[in-house]
């Protein structure tokens, strides 16, 4: 897969005219009269999908430890790749009910691209502008580890709130650590089992149907979709991605200090 819309434009351009029936996962595409089905979680989102994405990230955010009862909370955002429609309805989901929130008020906002070293430096200059800071809403856990490093530096790990997406290995490692508040959750057996069936349809010369549609951005066209509801991961369900078999518990517990933090939040090695 693609990192970002544009790229998977690329891809999906070459197959024009071929005859093939196309379903991307998660990356809902700009650009593109050329996709038949699209399945992926409410990150994809628009209107009252956007906002109960927005829900879900702001009652996990604002019910961090760090935050939970404050009055006034300072916080800053690091969103995804500019080039990714899918970062952008991301930061539409949770900017629609975050900006709403009684008490919070956004210092900063800016991309860090996907990118873990491009976080580090984004957030290091947000630190340096805005050092009341009490929240980070990041896009995902790579980035939110860069969040957490500069945090570690300063003696503030575990002091801010921050946020993740993706349940990483090490995004669980932070978020058992007290260091991330939560992580977003996407098991991807779900997904696979809609694209069987979907495949199994067409190739049996039949007509999918979706349970929704999501309007292109850019055609403006309707697409018919599945939309999955993502999973807040904090330390109350952090073993569910590894029992689920989303992640393997060798990749989240590799040190004898992370077993035994594994063991205590009831993550089972094999």
């Amino acid at each position: 897969m693609a990192a970002d819309g544009t790229l998977h434009h690329a891809d999906l351009g070459s197959l024009t005219g071929e005859g093939f029936d196309t379903f991307p996962f998660r990356r809902q595409l700009s650009l593109r009269p050329l996709i038949d089905f699209w399945r992926g979680e409410d990150t994809a989102c628009e209107g009252s999908v956007c906002a109960a994405l927005g829900t879900v990230v702001r009652d996990a955010l604002t019910q961090a430890p760090e935050v939970k009862g404050k009055s006034s909370v300072n916080y800053v955002e690091i969103d995804g790749a500019p080039t990714d429609n899918n970062a952008a309805l991301f930061a539409q989901g949770y900017n629609s009910v975050l900006s709403k929130q009684p008490g919070w008020h956004k210092l900063a906002d800016q991309t860090g691209n996907w990118d873990a070293a491009t976080a580090q430096t984004v957030f290091t200059t947000m630190l340096g502008q805005h050092p009341t800071i009490n929240a980070v809403m990041v896009a995902n856990d790579t980035m939110a580890q860069s969040v957490i490093n500069v945090l570690k530096a300063q003696g503030l790990a575990g002091k801010v709130a921050v946020s993740g997406q993706d349940a990483t290995a090490g995004g669980l490692d932070n978020v058992m650590a007290g260091t991330q508040a939560f992580t977003i959750y996407k098991p991807v057996a779900g997904e696979a089992d809609v694209a069987i069936k979907l495949a199994g349809q067409i190739l049996a010369g039949q007509k999918p149907t979706a349970p929704s549609t999501i309007k292109d951005p850019t055609s403006g066209r309707e697409v018919p979709s599945y939309l999955a509801d993502p999973t807040v991961i904090t330390k109350a369900n952090v073993a569910l991605p590894v029992t689920d078999g989303y992640v393997g518990a060798a990749a989240v517990c590799p040190t004898p200090a992370l077993v035994a933090l594994c063991t205590a939040n009831g993550i089972k090695m094999p």
